[in-house]
């Protein structure tokens, strides 16, 4: 079977003449159907196509962005708890150091015979034998 190379209508095979437009038909025509200006190459349009990517894009960026959110989030809370626990252990230092002042301890105490021990800021020391 042949076909027009104006209109790509079906030809017989012994015609010499397109009985659509008129045109002399060549000998060397192929079997395949032409493609003519303007026509779709096939069934597929590409515009769904189009849409089907742009929504798996923009949902690929959605689950991006509220992850990048997640994270900033999760990120503040662990900022906010930790400056919450550096106060509780500045408010646990500051009450045990007020409750050190107000109990009787010795400054000095006598170990034994010999020696004898100081409290200092940075611990007890030894002061000296006797």
């Amino acid at each position: 079977m042949k076909f027009c190379t104006k209109c790509g209508k079906k030809l017989n095979d012994k015609v010499r003449f397109c009985e659509e437009c008129g045109i002399a038909v060549n000998p060397c025509i192929s079997n395949t159907k032409p493609h003519r200006t303007g026509e779709k190459l096939n069934d597929f349009d590409i515009l769904p196509v189009i849409i089907i990517i742009s929504i798996i894009i923009s949902l690929i960026l959605f689950l991006i962005v509220s992850e990048f959110q997640a994270i900033n989030n999760e990120n503040k809370r662990k900022a906010e708890y930790n400056a919450e626990y550096k106060e509780a252990m500045r408010q646990y230092e500051e009450a045990v150091r007020q409750w050190e002042e107000s109990t009787n301890k010795p400054q000095e105490i006598q170990i034994n015979n010999e020696t004898r021990v100081r409290r200092t800021e940075r611990g007890w020391e030894v002061i000296g034998n006797r």
